[in-house]
């Protein structure tokens, strides 16, 4: 069983980039389940589950489990993390422009 790092609090999830949803992403997007990833990482369904849901972050060697489980070099995963973080600024600027300019008139 792999170890995982411990709970996670709010100063953790700033530095994380939300790197749970890009796991649950990168499992969907594959059609896999948490039991199919579970048991190509070693980590439990009920901890990936946390980790998606970026309750619990997990060790180095955890985060390079799920880069081999997804196909992927473990910094093509945190690339994709950051990708998605932008992704979710640039949609969140964008509705606050929207909002800006309905208010305006």
């Amino acid at each position: 069983m792999m170890k995982i790092k411990k709970e996670v609090n709010e100063m953790d999830r700033n530095e994380l980039c939300e790197l749970g949803f890009t796991i649950r992403r990168l499992r969907t997007e594959r059609n896999m389940t948490l039991v199919q990833v579970s048991d190509l990482t070693g980590i439990q369904p009920a901890t990936l589950s946390r980790m998606e849901n970026n309750k619990m972050i997990g060790t180095l060697d955890s985060y390079n489990a799920l880069s081999e489980a997804f196909r992927m070099k473990l910094s093509e995963l945190f690339q994709e993390c950051e990708k998605d973080r932008l992704e979710a600024f640039e949609a969140d600027l964008m509705e606050l422009l929207r909002s800006e300019s309905q208010n305006t008139f």
